[in-house]
């Protein structure tokens, strides 16, 4: 099931399933993968393990950061930076819907038959659900970095909340449907995108 434009004979029906099917398991992929391997680095992390010898001897490096002087300036850094990834990820995947469908309307107003606009509709829909969703994912991401790279736990809240707003994000037909209306009316749609 990919997302390609269906023949102008397809039912549009079955077309509109398969992209909120296709939609759904892209982002539950980018959710898993991230939870993944957020678990992975916390499991892996200098310190985190019960009795792990963290203090510094000739294997590690003089800029380890779970070892060095400068770590807490170090973390705070980091801090700074899985905070305004986040911040700036939940801020995108919330107010981008309407820059996608301007550019689906835009496309729209030289399409001639139906399916064509239909086709319009998913792919322009799909995109931002991919685009949305990396973009969550990316942050959560580079907090599991953080967690590998400092031995902090309290990075794991990040990635609780870059999962959580995948969650809410998730696709599903009503907000393929919020997004059509949006994007052929110009108008939102009461369910939320």
């Amino acid at each position: 099931m990919t997302n390609q434009p269906q023949p102008p004979n397809a039912d549009p029906q079955t077309s509109r399933r398969n992209t909120v099917f296709t939609a759904r398991v892209i982002h539950a992929a980018l959710l898993i993968g991230m939870l993944i391997f957020a678990a992975v680095a916390f499991f892996i992390a200098p310190g985190m393990q019960e009795g792990a010898d963290t203090t510094p001897d000739a294997t590690h490096s003089a800029a380890d950061p779970a070892t060095d002087d400068d770590g807490p300036e170090l973390q705070t850094i980091f801090g700074i930076v899985v905070g305004v990834l986040l911040v700036g990820g939940i801020a995108f995947a919330a107010l981008t819907p309407p820059f996608f469908a301007k550019q689906a309307r835009t496309s729209l107003q030289n399409t001639p038959t139906p399916p064509e606009a239909d086709a319009i509709i998913l792919q322009t829909w799909m995109s931002s659900v991919v685009v949305r969703s990396a973009v969550l994912e990316g942050a959560g991401l580079f907090a599991a970095v953080v967690i590998m790279l400092t031995a902090q736990p309290v990075f794991l809240v990040p990635v609780v909340v870059a999962a959580g707003a995948l969650v809410v994000i998730a696709p599903s037909r009503a907000k393929l449907d919020a997004f059509e209306s949006l994007a052929k009316n110009g108008s939102p749609h009461p369910t939320a995108m």
